[in-house]
């Protein structure tokens, strides 16, 4: 094998490896973020790497501070939609889906989708549905991925979402902003889903 043909593999193997963890990473925050903001109070050994991870722990504080920035807006969108077991999958993706109408991709919308995984992942544990909180974690973590994973490894990848998010790089009012205005929309196709 030609050290041209070696170093392909070699860069071929990386990018892999980066796609298998940046993989694992997004399946691991939507899990983080359904059992924080649910409350779930039995910890297993895997749940422990939550704690310490920077890239949850920068998730959660950012889908805090959305969640308390937009509380209204989020309360009523979960309220309106009558979430089961037998329905959560779709109604999840058609509200994720409208995050992204536009085709328009950032952090701050990304964000926005884990927020309402959260919300929808509290009013399911206040309403009994305990059940569905593994499912919002799964469904959570592979939309992300399927949606947008080229685009989480074309932008760094979850460090590049560390940094823009983390306490000593405070994010801008335009981010949240924009987050405002996916939230408002959000609301709009928790109307729709309601009426039908």
């Amino acid at each position: 094998m030609s050290q041209t043909e070696t170093l392909s593999v070699l860069k071929e193997t990386k990018m892999v490896e980066r796609k298998r963890i940046n993989y694992d990473w997004t399946l691991i925050i939507a899990q983080d973020i359904v059992t924080s903001f649910a409350t779930v109070t039995t910890i297993t050994p895997a749940m422990k790497i939550y704690e310490t991870s920077k890239y949850c722990k920068v998730m959660r504080q950012s889908v805090r501070e959305l969640l308390e920035r937009h509380k209204i807006v989020f309360n009523s969108m979960v309220k309106k939609l009558d979430v089961c077991e037998k329905n959560v999958l779709l109604t999840f993706e058609k509200v994720a889906d409208e995050v992204f109408e536009d085709g328009e991709t950032n952090w701050g919308r990304i964000v926005t989708v884990y927020a309402f995984a959260a919300r929808l992942a509290m009013a399911c544990k206040r309403n009994g549905n305990d059940e569905v909180l593994q499912n919002i974690a799964i469904i959570t973590g592979k939309f992300i991925w399927r949606k947008l994973g080229p685009w989480i490894l074309q932008h760094g990848g979850w460090d590049a979402f560390v940094e823009a998010f983390s306490d000593a790089n405070p994010v801008e009012e335009t981010i949240w902003k924009g987050l405002l205005l996916t939230a408002v929309s959000l609301g709009a196709m928790a109307t729709i889903l309601a009426v039908r």
